[in-house]
């Protein structure tokens, strides 16, 4: 479809910054929600152009999470979960299913360096741009395919996501109280961008020095079953499948998280680990527990394991009537490993993220400025924390990137008339 875009969306985007280690890269992000995309997003902030393919009838998913309908006709726009995710890039929008659209998006590949995308193996199959065809295009491309659980084998077709991929791949069975069920927490797929991330960079390093392009291929479950290597290792050293512990853990106790007095930003939690005997005597005389400062059953951490249980409902009577601070003050002054857990109000103006200039503040075509995180790395050569600017909106970028491609006013007018590219998500039908 066809809107009036407003002054900033019409806009190119900021030039690449010149001394960027990618910069003049060409990157084609094909990918959705979060793995693939956060892998590019990576590439674009340290310098390379990142053109990132919609459609108008199927964006990318991640722009329906974090948001609702309620929020207005642009509802799809406002989430900051995409946003975070698509920092650092140019959108586009083509239409796959109509010929125009496939071929403009050869005409992007003819110049693309790198090619991603995170689908389950037979999408882009289906239109024709497995490796094969897209090398046809650009013979020395890098391509990075991510599907769920890989190019080959009897999973192939499945789709992957965050939280199957950590049961697939057993990390699901260590987390939480071992009295619940498993609950997988959706942590896997940064860390599976990642991957791609370092995977990327080898390739290109391959290809300055040989020339040669490269296929290569992240499967999401290959990723988690490294994370979860610990469990294998001791499985194959002992004979012994590692339980879940929740917050204990298996050398030291007590060890937990426990509720304090409400603040003003909801609930607060005390985390504590006792690492030693001294350390315990010290804590249960901080408590007024004097029966347990007598118990000899209690004097070595084999003790405290046994009746671990007990101790937790001694020490969450105690910090339930403390407000956290104190309690972590009290704890420290002892030399007893304390510290407030950091839930989410309290991340956004953590005094040591905010020292470090964690979060960086950036414009949004329609949401305006938001704070988002940093990468977890600074480099001396581009001090910062390397975010460039905000994620775009649906076809931001159409007519800047079609008219670097030749084509005319009138050429990108038609194509929106048809269907093939816009800017605003299509009517369902």
């Amino acid at each position: 479809g066809r809107s009036t875009p407003t002054r900033r969306e019409a806009e190119p985007a900021p030039p690449r910054p010149s001394g960027a280690p990618f910069s003049g890269l060409r990157v084609v992000d094909l990918g959705t929600f979060w793995a693939g995309p956060y892998c590019t997003m990576y590439l674009g902030a340290l310098g390379a152009d990142v053109i990132k393919i919609e459609s108008t009838r199927r964006p990318d998913g991640f722009r329906f999470s974090g948001t609702v309908p309620d929020m207005g006709s642009d509802w799809y726009e406002r989430g900051v979960v995409f946003a975070a995710t698509n920092l650092n890039k140019r959108g586009v929008t083509l239409e796959l299913t109509t010929e125009a659209g496939q071929a403009l998006l050869r005409r992007l590949l003819e110049d693309a360096d790198v090619v991603l995308e995170n689908f389950s193996a037979r999408v882009v199959e289906q239109f024709g741009l497995g490796y094969e065809a897209v090398r046809a295009i650009k013979p020395d491309v890098v391509m990075v395919r991510m599907p769920g659980f890989g190019l080959v084998g009897p999973w192939r077709d499945y789709v992957g996501w965050a939280m199957v991929i950590e049961q697939a791949s057993g990390m699901a069975s260590v987390t939480g109280p071992p009295d619940r069920p498993m609950h997988p927490g959706g942590i896997a797929d940064p860390v599976i961008g990642m991957h791609a991330a370092v995977a990327v960079q080898a390739a290109l390093a391959h290809r300055e020095r040989t020339g040669e392009g490269q296929l290569i291929e992240v499967a999401q479950l290959e990723t988690g079953a490294n994370l979860a290597a610990e469990l294998v290792l001791e499985w194959s050293a002992q004979h012994r499948a590692i339980p879940r512990r929740a917050n204990r853990d298996p050398h030291v106790a007590p060890q937990g998280v426990y509720a304090c007095q409400p603040g003003e930003r909801g609930p607060a939690w005390l985390a504590l680990t006792i690492p030693d005997d001294q350390s315990w005597a010290t804590f249960a005389a901080l408590l007024g527990r004097g029966d347990w400062v007598t118990d000899h059953r209690l004097a070595d951490v084999v003790g405290r394991r046994a009746r671990h249980d007990e101790l937790d409902v001694g020490i969450a009577a105690w910090a339930q009537g403390r407000a956290v601070d104190d309690a972590v003050d009290a704890l420290i002054r002892l030399d007893i490993p304390a510290a407030r857990v950091l839930t989410v109000p309290h991340m956004s103006d953590d005094p040591q993220l905010a020292a470090r200039g964690y979060y960086v503040p950036l414009d949004h075509a329609r949401a305006g400025v938001r704070r988002y995180p940093g990468w977890p790395m600074q480099f001396s050569f581009a001090p910062g924390r390397q975010q460039r600017w905000g994620a775009p909106t649906l076809g931001q970028h159409n007519q800047a990137v079609f008219h670097e491609l030749g084509l005319s006013d009138a050429q990108v007018a038609t194509l929106e008339d048809a269907g093939v590219i816009g800017d605003a998500m299509a009517a369902p039908g």
